[in-house]
């Protein structure tokens, strides 16, 4: 069966459902203000429980200001298009069962300034794919898109949002509980608060990348609990004021994370707790004042970080066996002042390595455990180097070049029971 409506003008409104019907369409079409569309596609009711409905295809077109569009679908194999142009837009968009799409979702505003405009699509079951999701306009504008997935292996493939002029804010929400998902690309481009935050709940989800361009005070969040998940990449670019922070809890093997800033005045914080989880934070160049923190609790963990800032720091804390650190600050093409390096272990077998290259640095590194290594390189002028090991069999390397600098090392015994 087939429903196909077309308006033109304000206050118009649809309300099209179909029970029980496989391979049927809505389709609806609406140009001027104030209006509304609901298309549902849905199971009938037997002796037996609901019945399921596959194939279905619901599209809504709606052009102007002040317009909603709600989608209902259940059943499997089902697909979902939004599109509107116009501002202060509302979308809602709701798929239960296995296989079903939403192959695009679209906002897009650029006649009048300041409006905001909406977007919700929430899918239950396996399987289930989310497309393209756009928001754009331009001005003082202000977005929000909420994504949620409840089972395994769906995907979330492209979602963007972007305001040309300035006031402008927007915030990505996606939340995904199951194991196998997948958020392929977030990307927020607002002059103003920008936001985007990921959280994945089960074993072997993916992020390949949150990313983040231009503006001030914004910020990444992602958070995934269980073993085996993935950040590829947490990436902001000229932007200040602005935060990133990961937290990957669970106990198993495998979680990685990767973030890249540039920027003034950003903070990284990454916190991993399980076994083989690996960190690596990227700062620079051309930025100032930053931080960045790794905290790793659990076994065979590897955290690196590298700045090429002025008058940032770096902290890494590690608990477990077999843990490695790695801080690099400046280069042979940078020469920064007043970075600060922090590293504490506690554990076993861990190795430590600081490299700084610049004026009034501090590196400090506190090992407990046995067989822990230790070296730092420090090139320039009123540098510090600070360490302290208790075990047996700790080692401690420090290299140091230039005038004023100053070395202090405490080894001890292993500390009593």
């Amino acid at each position: 069966s087939t429903v196909s409506s077309n308006q033109s003008g304000d206050d118009n409104s649809v309300n099209a459902a179909q029970f029980g019907n496989d391979s049927a369409s809505i389709a609806v079409t609406q140009s001027g203000g104030g209006n509304g569309a609901i298309a549902r596609q849905y199971a009938v009711f037997g002796p037996y429980g609901p019945s399921s409905v596959v194939g279905n295809a619901i599209d809504i077109e709606q052009a102007g200001q002040d317009n909603n569009a709600y989608v209902y679908q259940r059943g499997n194999n089902n697909s979902a298009t939004v599109t509107q142009s116009g501002s202060n837009d509302y979308a809602t968009v709701y798929q239960t069962g296995d296989g079903n799409t939403v192959g695009s979702a679209t906002q897009s505003n650029y006649d009048t300034a300041g409006e905001i405009s909406t977007l919700n699509i929430t899918q239950t079951g396996a399987d289930n794919t989310i497309g393209s999701v756009t928001q754009s306009g331009y001005g003082a504008a202000t977005g929000s898109i909420t994504i949620t997935q409840s089972g395994s292996d769906n995907t979330v493939t492209d979602v963007r949002q972007a305001a040309y002029g300035q006031p402008s804010s927007g915030s990505i929400d996606i939340t995904q509980d199951g194991n196998n998902n997948t958020v392929g690309y977030a990307n927020t481009l607002f002059s103003e608060t920008s936001d985007v935050t990921i959280d994945q709940s089960g074993d072997n989800n993916i992020v390949t990348e949150a990313y983040r361009r231009y503006g001030n005070n914004s910020s990444i969040d992602i958070n995934q609990s269980a073993s085996g998940n993935t950040v590829e990449r947490a990436y902001q670019s000229n932007v200040s004021n602005s935060t990133v922070d990961i937290d990957q809890i669970g106990m198993g093997t495998g979680n990685i994370a990767n973030v890249y800033q540039d920027g003034t005045d950003m903070a990284v914080t990454v916190e991993q707790s399980g076994s083989d989880n690996r960190s690596d934070v990227v700062q620079g160049p051309g930025i100032f004042n930053t931080t960045a923190t790794s905290i790793q609790s659990g076994d065979n963990g590897t955290s690196e970080i590298f700045q090429l800032v002025d008058g940032s720091s770096a902290t890494l804390d590690q608990s477990g066996l077999g843990n490695q650190s790695s801080i690099g600050q400046g280069d042979g093409n940078y020469y920064g002042p007043d970075l600060t390096a922090n590293v504490t272990q506690s554990g076993d077998n861990g190795t430590s390595t600081i490299t700084q290259v610049g004026d009034t640095l501090s590196a400090t590194l506190i090992q407990a455990g046995m067989m822990n290594d230790s070296v730092i390189t420090q090139t320039g002028s009123n540098n510090s180097a600070n360490v302290t090991q208790g075990g047996m069999g700790d080692y401690s390397s420090i290299t140091q070049s230039g005038t004023g600098n100053s070395v202090t090392v405490t080894q001890g015994p292993p500390p009593a029971p």
